[in-house]
């Protein structure tokens, strides 16, 4: 035979032959490169969450470390130990600076519904401060930490009904303890409410909050709160009592 006629029908013939197997290898590399580029982006959304979760963490030991000895707030000692150790409080207060102030229509719209109630809830205790009797009804104490309401009567008919759809205190309560406001149990702030994201002079923490959805969740967190705070008041006391049954 001519190998000049034979050799462009032997390079067809070789050449489709060789394509299927050519055209697997291609889409199993393809392949290959997707499954390295999808686990590349999961480990930087781990990394990104692990940096946001320990930004949160350092934030919530900041606000613990400010709170004065003796006041019924969280220690240090209830975060995770890698947090808990080498991490120093920083001092974010300005001299001369004003408070910050939380403009009307950021407490009622555009801030999603897991922080809403928060943010009511603050914009609902400045407005009292600027009613005449409003603060003999409910308000901050005086460090700002915590809130209580004195009038649970007056506040649910004239009060309740203006910020949120609801008009009895039960609900209201509710409310707080999906929002892991703690309900202070005993001592000179017995039945105020705190959390360390819900400050006077410092409102937009409060959009930090979360609301639990799981039912159940709620009340084994407080219990479980509730009994580290009780060990260390039993600690400074030369008498300690047991912690008072919740009704």
């Amino acid at each position: 035979s001519n190998p000049l006629f034979d050799s462009p029908l032997q390079a067809s013939s070789s050449s489709s032959h060789q394509h299927p197997s050519s055209m697997q290898a291609q889409l199993e590399q393809h392949s290959l490169q997707l499954q390295l580029q999808l686990q590349e982006q999961q480990r930087r959304q781990l990394e990104l969450d692990q940096q946001s979760l320990q930004n949160e963490l350092q934030q919530r030991l900041q606000l613990q470390e400010m709170a004065p000895a003796g006041q019924p707030y969280p220690e240090p000692g209830q975060l995770p130990s890698f947090m808990a150790t080498n991490t120093a409080p920083i001092d974010t207060t300005i001299q001369g600076a004003t408070p910050q102030v939380l403009p009307p229509e950021t407490a009622w719209k555009g801030r999603g519904r897991s922080s809403t109630f928060p943010l009511k809830l603050h914009q609902m205790l400045l407005d009292l401060e600027k009613k005449q009797g409003g603060t003999e009804i409910a308000a901050f104490l005086p460090h700002g930490r915590s809130f209580q309401i004195f009038k649970p009567k007056e506040f649910s008919r004239e009060v309740l009904p203006h910020y949120f759809r609801m008009s009895t205190f039960s609900s209201f309560q509710r409310q707080l303890n999906l929002y892991d406001f703690q309900r202070i149990s005993e001592g000179p702030e017995k039945g105020a409410y705190w959390h360390e994201l819900f400050l006077k002079d410092q409102p937009m923490l409060s959009t930090g909050m979360k609301r639990n959805k799981v039912k159940g969740s709620t009340r084994a967190r407080q219990e479980e709160r509730f009994k580290h705070y009780s060990h260390q008041q039993q600690g400074q006391q030369q008498h300690p009592k047991a912690p008072p049954r919740s009704s």
